[in-house]
């Protein structure tokens, strides 16, 4: 029996729970900074894996390394996470550390040995911050381990190093000149270290009667850091060659077989600095080697891979983008519907567990198809919608005067559709280049009053969909790559790319009043028609490339000065406000 979701909106509780419930932000999946077991436990009820991937992760990502490929907002950073979890959980041999690239900080034009010694630090600190985690927080029966394999000194062991890598990331970007900064660190760290010995003697004590002398261990680890500080000591330290040294001495103390290294957020480098990846890449592939297992987030798109190859560097691949293609096929569609509704009822279940709600109580099935479909296969995307959905619903019983809808109904779908048309063109609106090629590709689907049109993949074409102003239509969603590889209509040695133009960019037109084309949920209108149409980008790069040729910014003023409209100080090379030189 449905719930009435009209009188569940008298109650205050439930309303601020609904509001949370589909919000999808990073708080979904950051726990690494709270590291709390209630962050654990949401990551894993919200996760919906339909197609194994959860699993093929874990098996493939403790024995060989790869890539695991999406766009944002398909559950890249979601996967890695619990991935790691369930591997740290239930792994005698293997330990894996999550280390999210965006939260790394480069100073400007850095060199190669540079960059490295910043990477350094970060994966120092990564480990030291999550394997204390997993020490003080989550496995006690990790302590046990360590107590019956190698016994109360290797427990110590583990501290101390743990807390040397920490102190020689605090103290990474200094000399020794800074000796007085450098002592503050030093007791900084000894301060750290009797505090989780204090936290190990209480737990040892209570279990095994063991505890730790930590006057003496300070001592000890005093000399070690006092050694440390010294130039020389701290190259060895953060050199390349030796990571591989300290990665196997801490896989001894662990008493751990191999480590696997999730790098996520690889796009954001490309934002800071276009080097970065390539040097990151070289970095990585001096360590990708057994018993160290390398696994990157990349988005499709935004960026290289350079030096790491994939197929034999990083073996294996998983591709989310492939996951949730509804037109592919009618057991795929399928697949999708199943895919949302769970995902639509774990949050549910979750944030309001006394209700047993169903995606039927919020939505006609109707409506909830619309959805998918606007989502293109994007869960960011669609939460995005059911969420201002679920706030139109809100807003529109709240001002009613009892007359109250029974469910989120179908304008307030559209509106959340309509809205987040608005938030991709807000997105790329001042870039020119990336609107022209948007308005090139939607007249062209107009003109054959379909919204998937096939690209061939030869090798102009190759580099013109990676050219940046085509590459921002996918990275911001508005345009789609659904099918790679298919083959012409008519005979041809080119195949072609089947993509499509995001179904709330063309709402109006595929289901509107002014509706002219047909949104395709069919794979036979592919292969009947679709992979005949075929769309060229060069002629649009072309009259791009033509314009940009007639207009220039000045240096000195800021302002556009068009060949056009002053030919003559064009070919003086001015610039007709302040008569600065063009760069022309």
């Amino acid at each position: 029996m449905e719930k009435k979701l009209n009188n569940l909106i008298k109650e205050s509780d439930f309303i601020d729970k609904m509001h949370e419930s589909f919000v999808m932000t990073n708080s979904d999946t950051d726990i690494i900074d709270t590291g709390t077991m209630e962050n654990l436990k949401k990551l894993d009820e919200l996760y919906v894996d339909i197609n194994g991937h959860l699993e093929s992760l874990v098996k493939k990502s403790m024995r060989s390394s790869g890539v695991v490929s999406g766009l944002r907002g398909t559950g890249k950073t979601h996967l890695l996470l619990l991935a790691r979890e369930r591997i740290n959980h239930t792994s005698e041999k293997n330990f894996c550390f999550y280390i999210n690239l965006k939260q790394l900080n480069f100073p400007e034009n850095l060199d190669l040995d540079a960059t490295n010694k910043i990477f350094s630090i970060k994966i120092y600190e990564e480990i030291s911050k999550q394997l204390l985690y997993h020490f003080e927080q989550i496995e006690y029966t990790f302590f046990e381990f360590l107590v019956k394999r190698k016994g109360k000194y290797k427990i110590l062991e583990a501290i101390n190093f743990l807390e040397q890598c920490l102190f020689t990331a605090s103290i990474g970007n200094l000399t020794i000149n800074d000796d007085q900064k450098m002592r503050v660190e030093k007791e900084r760290t000894l301060e750290n270290i009797n505090e989780s010995i204090e936290k190990m003697n209480m737990k040892l004590s209570s279990k095994n009667g063991m505890s730790i002398d930590a006057e003496l261990n300070e001592k000890e680890i005093s000399k070690d850091l006092d050694r440390l500080m010294t130039h020389s000591d701290m190259r060895r330290y953060l050199d390349i060659s030796t990571f591989k040294d300290n990665m196997k001495e801490l896989l001894d103390i662990l008493g751990k077989d191999r480590f696997t290294f999730y790098f996520d957020d690889w796009e954001k480098l490309r934002n800071k600095d276009k080097s970065l990846q390539e040097n990151l890449s070289k970095f990585i592939d001096t360590i990708n080697v057994n018993p160290i297992f390398i696994w990157i987030g990349i988005v499709p798109g935004r960026g290289d891979l350079h030096s790491l190859v994939q197929g034999s560097d990083l073996p294996h691949r998983i591709d989310l983008d492939d996951s949730l293609i509804f037109e592919k096929s009618s057991t795929e569609s399928k697949k999708c519907q199943k895919y949302f509704k769970e995902l639509v009822e774990k949050r549910l279940n979750y944030f309001v567990p006394d209700k047993n709600l169903k995606v039927t109580d919020l939505l006609a099935t109707q409506n909830f198809f619309l959805l998918i479909h606007a989502s293109m296969g994007n869960s960011r995307d669609f939460l995005n919608m059911l969420s201002n959905s679920w706030d139109g619903y809100y807003s529109a019983n709240k001002a009613s005067r009892g007359n109250t809808h029974k469910k989120i109904s179908k304008d307030m779908v559209i509106s959340s559709i309509e809205n987040i048309s608005t938030q991709k063109i807000e997105n790329i609106v001042n870039r020119p280049e990336v609107m022209d090629i948007w308005n090139d590709i939607k007249k062209f689907c107009l003109e054959k009053e379909y919204s998937h049109f096939a690209i061939k993949t030869n090798y102009e074409n190759n580099i013109l969909v990676r050219h940046e102003w085509f590459e921002e239509l996918i990275y911001q969603r508005i345009i789609h790559r659904r099918r790679r590889g298919m083959s012409q209509k008519e005979t041809s040695y080119d195949d072609v790319d089947i993509y499509a133009i995001n179904y709330s960019m063309i709402y109006d037109r595929v289901a509107g009043r002014n509706k002219k084309i047909e949104f395709v949920l069919d794979s036979d209108i592919i292969h009947n028609k679709i992979r005949r149409y075929i769309y060229s980008p060069a002629i649009i790069f072309s009259t791009i490339e033509s314009r940009r040729n007639e207009i220039a910014k000045c240096k000195h003023c800021d302002k556009e000065v068009n060949k056009n409209d002053n030919e003559y100080m064009w070919k003086q090379k001015k610039c007709p406000s302040c008569g600065s030189e063009l760069d022309i």
